[in-house]
């Protein structure tokens, strides 16, 4: 989800050189979504917190970023692509 969102963003760049304001990330049953933008609209955070009652001890909130700088406090063996 992260990775599409993503996407989306870098399309409204793109189309007017900044990113949005705000965007809304459709709901998910096991993560809470937020979107930040940065830099007077030249970069985004994109955050995707678990739920309660689901928890992830090894991997926690998965981040992206403008750069595509991916996060998570499990490292990189969190993050896979379908």
């Amino acid at each position: 989800m992260l990775l599409d969102q993503a996407v989306i963003l870098e399309r409204a760049y793109a189309r007017s050189g900044r990113y949005p304001e705000a965007h809304a990330v459709p709901a998910h049953s096991f993560y809470q979504f937020s979107y930040v933008v940065a830099n007077a609209g030249s970069g985004f955070t994109l955050t995707a917190q678990p739920k309660s009652p689901h928890s992830d001890a090894e991997c926690g909130t998965l981040s992206i970023n403008a750069q595509g700088v991916r996060g998570s406090a499990g490292g990189a063996s969190c993050w896979r692509e379908a």
